[in-house]
């Protein structure tokens, strides 16, 4: 719980060199803030949300890979690691 109101930011980015079908969706509060359908990752950056003084905030990420045979057998035969970095930045209000 925090004694001051936040003024926060989300960003996402992706290591995914060999272009997994991975998209995502993203809640706070049980409710989506980027869409009810799957987007890619770009599509979740979200900037000026706050958090009231003595409140929080839940969020879900939700992810979904949409499978293509010969993508995803490339990436598996040569060892494919997919890294997602979450940047949060916030400041008192």
């Amino acid at each position: 719980r925090n004694a001051d109101a936040l003024l926060f930011s989300l960003a996402f980015s992706e290591e995914n060199e060999y272009n997994i079908g991975l998209q995502y969706r993203l809640k706070r509060d049980g409710a989506y803030i980027s869409g009810a359908e799957y987007a890619a990752l770009a599509q979740l950056a979200a900037e000026n949300l706050t958090v009231q003084a003595h409140s929080r905030a839940m969020f879900e990420l939700e992810w979904k890979w949409f499978d293509n045979d010969e993508t995803d057998t490339i990436a598996g035969e040569n060892g494919a690691c997919y890294t997602l970095h979450i940047s949060l930045s916030a400041r008192v209000q």
